[in-house]
């Protein structure tokens, strides 16, 4: 079997444009923001993809660039989608719903997205906002127009733009507006509105970085590309990975109001936000807290599986993360969270302290780290004192039940089988990294297993020169290699392996 490497790269193409809500059935916006969402083989979901669209029907039909829903990477569309709406101005979007792909065709680049029926959070409006999109308008040169969605440039917040009509075009055949409008990344898919708030076109290309010169998809071209309903290719729903996006904005949305947050995994942590802090996100792994008046104020928190416990004390723990790390802190000690021994480093500078917090906690690593800026320090440093306070934990002593050693994956050639010292984690994986493998030694030799998309068109790679360029990469400065092969075999399939240790210390790592 030959190896085969697909590189991929997340690029934000997605333009959004938000109109004014016209039929008002409910005060949502009709222009949303549309986020496309890939599903790792370890079932990780991550934002690959940010866009614009707009509601144009009662029952939830948003209408978007093909590009904006398709992995152009494997060809074929995301696995999830959110819908973010938003109902006023000044008010930052709500990912409130997911969507399913109805309808895309790559040719004219325009897809149909319909929000879901069930909402993440909160109850779905009967109606929608919707946008009347019809060909009677008829644009002319020099006529005032206008953009309105969420471009990079703009936040979470809609912003407007105003420009005119520069000209018309053809591209791949289709009719084009082109417009000085200012157009960034971000507005691709939404809508641009003339002087009477109708719908003009589709924001779709920037032909220029420098020049900024925006193309639209001309509104009759859009109308006869939706009243062709056998046009381009129906979308295919991943239940899986709509469930676990919904179920993740629930709970982000239900710790928000709630000011509370815990989880039910090994360990069983609770955490209380406190007064004038935020959400900014939650995984399955941890949150980050922000301070509302000083968004520079941040609290992290992370769970990392060790697929053992760790039977060493913090000073121990404390000497070889500073190996691993190889930075020296300014200041270090070693203190106590609720009943556990944890190290505690921090460096002081002008503009603010950071403070990182090491403990474990059974088969879990806890990581908590903050920062303390200039601005208010005192008042935040007793803010971050009280959310320690209110940290909870089900049990000193809990043990992961089942510690794994075998891994299958569905519907891939991939499957991991560890000798009995040696436990697999699936905890805090991402991107690439299929699992992590962890034995229980002095030296916390650790396996990492990573993944290549493969299609017809991927670039060959053979192992030798995979081989070259991780070390080359990834082997941290003052370590050396004890071992390297190209020609590994897990599973059939090819791959390399590398082994190498911290020149001085103990630590090693596979």
């Amino acid at each position: 079997m030959k190896l085969k490497i697909y590189l991929l790269s997340i690029v934000f193409l997605g333009l959004f444009l938000l109109p004014n809500p016209a039929s008002a059935e409910s005060d949502i916006f009709t222009t949303v923001k549309v986020v496309g969402y890939k599903q790792y083989l370890n079932g990780s979901l991550a934002a690959a993809s940010i866009g614009s669209g707009t509601i144009m029907g009662s029952n939830g039909d948003v209408l978007t660039n093909a590009h904006v829903i398709m992995d152009s990477a494997l060809s074929r569309p995301y696995d999830a989608f959110a819908i973010c709406t938003t109902e006023h101005e000044k008010s930052i979007t709500e990912c409130r719903f997911t969507a399913t792909l109805k309808r895309y065709d790559e040719n004219i680049d325009l897809a149909i997205l319909r929000i879901d029926d069930t909402a993440s959070w909160g109850t779905r409006p009967l109606l929608f906002s919707f946008m009347t999109i019809d060909d009677s308008i008829n644009p002319q040169v020099t006529d005032k127009v206008f953009i309105r969605g969420f471009p990079s440039t703009g936040g979470d917040t809609i912003t407007t733009t105003q420009g005119q009509v520069s000209g018309f075009m053809q591209i791949n055949g289709f009719q084009y507006i082109k417009t000085d409008t200012d157009i960034d990344s971000g507005n691709s898919g939404g809508v641009m509105l003339n002087i009477q708030g109708k719908f003009a076109g589709v924001p779709t290309y920037i032909a220029s970085n420098n020049e900024n010169l925006g193309r639209a998809l001309h509104v009759s071209e859009v109308v006869k590309w939706l009243n062709r309903s056998t046009s381009g290719k129906t979308g295919k729903v991943n239940s899986k990975a709509t469930k676990k996006l919904r179920e993740s904005w629930k709970k982000l949305y239900q710790s928000g109001k709630d000011g509370k947050i815990s989880f039910d995994t090994d360990p069983k942590l609770s955490a209380t936000v406190p007064k004038n802090w935020n959400f900014l996100n939650i995984s399955d792994s941890g949150f980050m807290l922000y301070k509302k008046d000083n968004v520079k104020a941040v609290i992290n928190v992370e769970m990392v599986s060790n697929g053992f416990k760790i039977n060493m004390s913090a000073k121990q723990k404390l000497d070889i993360f500073k190996k691993a790390s190889e930075k020296e802190y300014d200041n270090e000690e070693i203190t106590k969270v609720g009943d556990y021994e944890a190290f505690h480093i921090w460096d002081e500078s002008s503009n603010g302290d950071t403070h990182l917090f090491m403990f474990p906690v059974g088969y879990t690593e806890i990581i908590i780290s903050y920062s303390l800026p200039k601005e208010d320090k005192t008042i935040i440093q007793k803010e971050v004192s009280e959310f320690f306070s209110g940290l909870k934990f089900a049990s000193k002593d809990v043990d992961d039940p089942s510690p794994l050693q075998s891994l299958d994956i569905n519907n891939y050639p991939y499957s991991l089988k560890t000798p009995s010292k040696w436990r697999i984690v699936l905890d805090y994986i991402s991107g690439k990294n299929l699992a992590m493998a962890l034995t229980n030694t002095a030296k916390l030799e650790q396996a990492k297993f990573y993944y290549n998309e493969v299609t017809d068109d991927s670039e060959e790679i053979k192992p030798e020169d995979g081989l070259k360029y991780d070390v080359k990469n990834y082997v941290p400065n003052g370590s050396k290699i004890t071992f390297k092969s190209s020609e590994l075999k897990v599973d059939g399939l090819p791959g390399w392996i590398i082994y190498y240790e911290y020149k001085k210390g103990e630590i090693s790592i596979k």
